[in-house]
């Protein structure tokens, strides 16, 4: 029988085309390996040039090792928790490539063709053209975070970056301006597409955001696909679910890990199941944890800070409160009405969203009728923390977390009675005032009580470290579903400078759906916790006494 075995030959640029992308992975294998060996034995590695304060803020080894990565990979997610500086690792990232010659200074270029001048929602005059830019590197971050990258790129690199913000004109001006970075929010991505600019590097920070198949993960997908270099920083790469990490890889290696389709992922790794309602609900397979995280691990900084920073324990006490006989009868009623209603096949995710909402409400003391009016009941988590404020905590500084803004009018009226100095931090106070009472709380002895909203527990330091009395506890008066916003809060105390144990205490119902909220969040860790250490694990297994140094690889 004649030999049939073959093998696939490329010709001409599709040859070319191959051989590189072999090379590539079979070098980007190759650094993976010698990364793992100067992580696991804290290797000295090559300087490079960032400022330090005289030597007094030299970069901490895991940024070291994030900036010699960077350098020689075309995509990276640092998985690091809150509180690592993952924006400085970007930073003097940043800097390396442009020292490398990896990314071209940004050129300013004529688009003929661009409608960013036209109306948003004017489709049929023709364009007006504009200019846009090409090489340089795009930083791409919730709003809040866009001065603090615009300060880190200056303080670490003297680095100039631009921040896209303001109106649409001014956004569309400032996008056709040459600068070292651009620094944008991830909602005004479109203006980015529109224009078409192309970077040469771009940085992803909190990438989580990428976890669903939205407008702006598809933007970032376009934008860091034609990138150079790609780096992705988030804190919680497992956002919710094991589902949360698939457009995440897919931006950061263009699908070599986890292949370039959802639903073929899902397919491998989850368990479908319909529901009462018709939804499908995925879990995953028994290994799929395992199998993904090694599969992520070739691209992934997996952290913790207790890995690489002498930071103190963090200690997490529930407070389980009796609701009055007004508020949990009312809580009964609603939620068996929520359960029929959620049953019901035509209910959609949203309105059944809202039911749950209400049920979490009237667990903070108060609901909002179908009317849109207000109905309080006797406020036992006021009460409670108010107890606390004035015994448990007397004298000390407290974060206190709290999901509607309700519950936080409520919460600042009781202590303006009891004459206790607080800040307040939510989205009834000006961006400019939030930043301005950061300051305050950090340096000031006499505010006692920071009252913040769960949703915007990011980008901010609180732990006070250079106020004669600085904080080491937070209350949270609510819970919502999301891991995210549950680290990104808690770390905003337990981060690089606390010198203190940290406690959290979490104020529950002893029979409300906050209750499962805190037990869902705790699965969701477990989660978590799961995917970092075999990911961890996985490429640890691999080293061997042959494994190289990088300065040989190189």
């Amino acid at each position: 029988m004649a030999d049939t075995e073959s093998h696939i030959v490329w010709h001409g640029e599709l040859g070319e085309y191959a051989d590189y992308y072999i090379k590539l992975e079979s070098y980007e294998d190759a650094v993976r390996k010698s990364i793992e060996r100067a992580i696991t034995t804290k290797q000295q590695m090559e300087a490079y040039p960032t400022n330090s304060n005289n030597g007094e803020m030299l970069p901490f080894h895991h940024q070291q090792v994030v900036y010699h990565w960077a350098l020689r990979t075309s995509g990276l997610l640092i998985a690091h928790e809150p509180g690592l500086g993952k924006s400085r690792s970007g930073s003097d990232a940043a800097g390396g490539w442009y020292r490398q010659g990896i990314v071209r200074p940004m050129q300013q270029e004529w688009r003929p063709r661009s409608r960013a001048w036209n109306r948003a929602k004017d489709k049929t005059s023709p364009p007006q053209g504009a200019w846009g830019t090409t090489g340089g590197i795009l930083v791409v971050a919730p709003k809040v975070m866009i001065r603090t990258w615009q300060q880190e790129l200056l303080e670490w690199q003297n680095m100039m970056g631009l921040e896209i913000t303001g109106t649409r004109k001014k956004k569309v001006e400032r996008l056709g301006t040459v600068a070292h970075v651009h620094i944008i929010n991830y909602e005004s991505l479109n203006l980015v597409i529109d224009l078409g600019n192309v970077y040469d590097a771009v940085i992803i920070d909190e990438s989580h955001k990428c976890a669903n198949n939205s407008n702006q993960t598809m933007n970032v997908l376009d934008l860091g696909l034609k990138a150079r270099r790609r780096l992705l920083l988030t804190g919680t790469p497992v956002s919710n679910n094991l589902e949360a990490v698939f457009y995440q890889m897919l931006i950061t290696d263009g699908g070599r890990a986890l292949g370039a389709s959802k639903t073929k992922f899902m397919e491998q790794y989850f368990n479908s199941e319909t529901v009462g309602n018709g939804q499908s609900v995925y879990t995953p397979r028994d290994g799929a944890i395992e199998e993904v995280s090694n599969k992520m691990a070739k691209c992934t900084y997996f952290l913790k800070k207790e890995e690489v920073l002498d930071i103190p324990e963090k200690t997490h006490s529930p407070i389980y409160l009796p609701m009055t006989d007004d508020q949990s009868r009312y809580y009964e009623e609603l939620k068996n009405e929520a359960i029929t209603y959620i049953q019901d096949q035509s209910v959609t995710v949203e309105m059944a969203t809202t039911r749950m909402m209400k049920l979490a409400q009237i667990c903070q003391g108060f609901v909002m009728t179908d009317e849109g009016e207000v109905r309080n009941f006797h406020d036992v988590k006021t009460q409670a923390l108010t107890e606390l404020i004035t015994s448990t905590y007397a004298g000390r500084k407290l974060v206190v977390w709290c999901r509607f803004t309700h519950e936080i009018n409520r919460l600042c009226e009781q202590l303006n009675q009891l004459q206790i100095p607080h800040i307040r931090y939510d989205g009834q106070v000006k961006q400019r005032d939030r930043d301005a009472s950061i300051q305050v709380w950090q340096h000031d002895p006499n505010y006692r009580v920071f009252v913040g909203q769960l949703q915007m527990g990011i980008g901010i330091t609180l732990h006070a470290k250079d106020c004669a009395i600085p904080c080491c506890d937070a209350v949270y008066q609510a819970l919502d579903f999301s891991y995210v916003n549950w680290v990104q809060s808690m770390d905003r105390i337990h981060r690089i400078g606390q010198r203190y144990p940290v406690s959290y205490r979490y104020l529950l119902t002893e029979n409300g759906i906050d209750k499962k909220v805190y037990k869902a969040l705790q699965a969701k860790e477990a989660t978590a916790n799961a995917v970092h250490k075999q990911g961890k694990d996985f490429y640890l297994s691999l080293l061997t006494e042959d494994t190289p140094d990088l300065a040989m690889i190189d």
